[in-house]
């Protein structure tokens, strides 16, 4: 996975202020809450940070580091999604290497044989051709906003072995049922900031029956508003990997899905 999201927090996103807090009670941002919720953050300050949604913070005891932050979705858009298997790609092949043109070339100007339609496309079939693969693409009055997909981490996979830090012993043990990697999950601009993400997120994890999900975020996506977002969904950073020479560094994260 590569990349992932970096089509989640830039405009039409909101400023929001986040002011810091006592770290009890965290735990990750459901949409259909519509409630407080603790959200653990680096910095005992003051943060200005683009998330796409809007939110309003309450501030409870300085110099800890987490903010209690009342989401919303004003503007919530929702979507036609349809479940894919491998079998089933082709129909929406197309679609996806758009999708993946117009956000990573147009819109962020990602321009490089990395991020270039055939390269993204070798990946995809690679990807969908290991066992479990699943993804699911949005639909607006018939039109496709977005797309997610990943793949279950397999006794034999090479998930963990571009880490750059130590992990615990026994933490990257896979046998295709403990962890799914979400390899990819990109919105267009126009849905950006309306639920479309969490939409297609919350509609492919239903699908999966592992333990837990892991991905890959460049940190320097809509400036660490992206990575901020799945931290507001409920994954935590565990380190960075760099999978490929030319591909950028990215933060690994893991959340749980089931215990």
């Amino acid at each position: 996975m590569f990349g992932v999201g970096e089509g989640l927090s830039h405009p039409p996103a909101r400023l929001c202020t986040l002011v810091c807090g006592p770290a009890r009670g965290v735990g990750p941002f459901r949409e259909n809450e519509r409630s407080d919720k603790l959200v653990v953050l680096p910095h005992a300050d003051e943060l200005n940070i683009r998330l796409g949604v809007g939110c309003q913070a309450e501030q409870e005891e300085p110099s800890v580091t987490a903010v209690r932050i009342r989401f919303s979705w004003p503007d919530t858009v929702t979507v036609e999604i349809k479940r894919v298997t491998a079998e089933q790609l082709s129909l929406i092949r197309e679609d996806v290497l758009d999708i993946h043109v117009e956000v990573r070339h147009r819109d962020f100007g990602l321009n490089n044989e990395f991020n270039s339609r055939d390269r993204f496309n070798k990946r995809l079939s690679t990807y969908s051709s290991r066992t479990g693969w699943s993804a699911v693409i949005g639909y607006d009055n018939n039109e496709p906003v977005g797309f997610c997909f990943g793949v279950p981490l397999g006794p034999d996979t090479a998930w963990w072995t571009s880490m750059r830090n130590p992990l615990p012993e026994g933490f990257t043990a896979e046998d295709g049922k403990r962890t799914v990697a979400l390899n990819e999950i990109v919105v267009r601009k126009p849905w950006r900031g309306s639920g479309v993400a969490w939409q297609l997120h919350e509609a492919w994890l239903a699908t999966r029956h592992e333990e837990r999900v892991t991905l890959l975020v460049n940190p320097a996506a809509g400036d660490g508003a992206v990575q901020a977002v799945y931290e507001a969904w409920g994954y935590s950073t565990i380190g960075t990997q760099q999978p490929f020479p030319d591909s950028p560094v990215y933060a690994s994260m893991i959340r749980t899905i089931r215990t």
